[in-house]
């Protein structure tokens, strides 16, 4: 312990290591989570995210709320594969609402309409051009297309520069 204080390079290889292990580790409750039967519904999916970007964002000093849970959307159920989907996708867009957007407020919202559910984060943050080829390919947003991708969903993701970003999750 007294050797990595004063190396810089040792403290960040062990803070990369901590980091992988908590993502691996997070990944890892996740797939077994899916897997539950008794968290097969639209309902345990959003309250799952719920809790997620409260802890996330009640840490980063951002104001997190849930909108449009409605009773008929307790009772609707998803796939297993759909369900790990919609988590990955929405982690992966809170993760850039907090590390990247330096938004004030997110908000994740939930609608059921002609038998299409409509998941919904949004942020006020600093936004981006998503016609920028940089911002476009990025890892994390090829990974969200992806994974809903895979699943038959319609994934979108509209921003503007200083009026924040949406990411939108049909299915």
């Amino acid at each position: 312990k007294t050797e990595a204080a004063g190396n810089t390079g040792l403290q960040n290889y062990l803070e990369k290591i901590y980091q992988n292990t908590a993502e691996l580790s997070s990944g890892m409750r996740d797939f077994i989570w899916a897997m539950d039967p008794a968290k097969d519904t639209v309902f345990e999916t959003i309250l799952r995210l719920k809790e997620f970007g409260d802890s996330m964002f009640t840490d980063a000093g951002v104001s997190f709320t849930l909108a449009g849970l409605q009773q008929q959307i307790n009772d609707l159920t998803l796939p297993m594969d759909v369900r790990r989907a919609i988590v990955q996708v929405f982690k992966e867009a809170m993760n850039n609402s907090a590390k990247y957007a330096k938004a004030a407020s997110v908000i994740l919202s939930v609608q059921l309409a002609n038998n299409v559910l409509e998941i919904k984060l949004k942020d006020n943050g600093k936004g981006f051009n998503t016609l920028d080829e940089k911002n476009s390919k990025g890892y994390g947003i090829n990974i969200m297309k992806e994974r809903a991708w895979k699943v038959g969903a319609e994934f979108n993701i509209t921003s503007e520069k200083e009026k924040g970003t949406e990411v939108t999750f049909h299915c």
